[in-house]
C-alpha cells in the first residue's frame, strides 16, 4: 500500500513539474516577444525624442543655465572683490576714482 501511494505521489510530482516547466516557458516566450516587439522600439523612440528636444534647446537657446552656472556667475564678482581686498589690490573703479 505504501509503495503504491509513493508511486502515485511520484507520478503526480512529475506531472506538476511538467506543467510548471510549460508555464515558465510560456511566460519567457511572452516576455521575449514584448521585449522585442514593444519595449525596444519605445526605447528607440524615447532616445530619438530626447535628442530632438536637446537639439531644439541648443539651436533656439531656450536652455536655462544650470544651478552651478548661476552660482558661478554670482560668485565670481564676490570672489574677485575678496581677493582684491585680501591682496591689497584696488579694483579698477577705485583706481579711476583716485
Amino acid at each position: 500500500m505504501r509503495a503504491d501511494l509513493a508511486g502515485r505521489l511520484q507520478a503526480q510530482m512529475q506531472r506538476v513539474e511538467l506543467v510548471l516547466d510549460d508555464a515558465v516557458s510560456c511566460v519567457q516566450t511572452i516576455t521575449n516577444t514584448m521585449q522585442g516587439g514593444v519595449i525596444r522600439p519605445l526605447r528607440e523612440v524615447g532616445g530619438i525624442l530626447a535628442g530632438v528636444r536637446t537639439a531644439v534647446r541648443v539651436f533656439l537657446h531656450f536652455q536655462r543655465p544650470s544651478v552651478d552656472q548661476r552660482r558661478r556667475r554670482r560668485g565670481l564678482p564676490r570672489l574677485m572683490a575678496a581677493l582684491e581686498r585680501g591682496a591689497g589690490i584696488r579694483s579698477r573703479d577705485a583706481r579711476r576714482a583716485s
